[in-house]
């Protein structure tokens, strides 16, 4: 008889809790913490809404390095996002990154490669981001242990 009543108990708040957060829901409210965004209004959210913006500005047809030097004497990577620490080009394990270039930011790094549908635009970016500060290393590109 114990075992019922805890039962009915278990039941009966698993049915309050799912009413209490149904009506918070309607409030955009919630009981259980939001998870952090990563970005979070950051340096690295506005760095690559610049970069996109831009992106259709350089002329289509550029592969590698060219990619990178292009996008930084633009003068509106200029003002809005600055130089980056390096460019590079990905050793990836991938042959299709192969053609782009990254530009370093310290603990963001962006690649740039020619867009293999023209409907996509001239360009595809990937961003990665690394918060600790630690060695930096994007799901593109190989590891040194690999």
């Amino acid at each position: 008889m114990v075992y019922l009543y805890a039962g009915m108990g278990v039941v009966m708040l698993t049915g309050i809790m799912a009413i209490l957060e149904m009506g918070l829901s309607l409030t955009g409210q919630s009981i259980l913490p939001m998870p952090v965004d990563a970005y979070g209004g950051s340096a690295e959210k506005a760095r690559e809404i610049s970069m996109m913006d831009s992106l259709d500005s350089i002329a289509s047809g550029l592969e590698g390095i060219d990619i990178c030097n292009a996008l930084e004497v633009n003068p509106y990577v200029q003002v809005h996002v600055g130089s980056p620490v390096r460019k590079f080009l990905p050793k990836t394990r991938d042959l299709f990154w192969d053609n782009g270039c990254v530009m370093d930011y310290g603990s963001h790094q962006v690649l740039f490669m020619p867009s293999p549908d023209e409907e996509l635009g001239p360009y595809l970016m990937v961003s990665c981001t690394e918060h600790d500060k630690s060695l930096l290393i994007c799901p593109f590109e190989e590891s040194s242990n690999d």
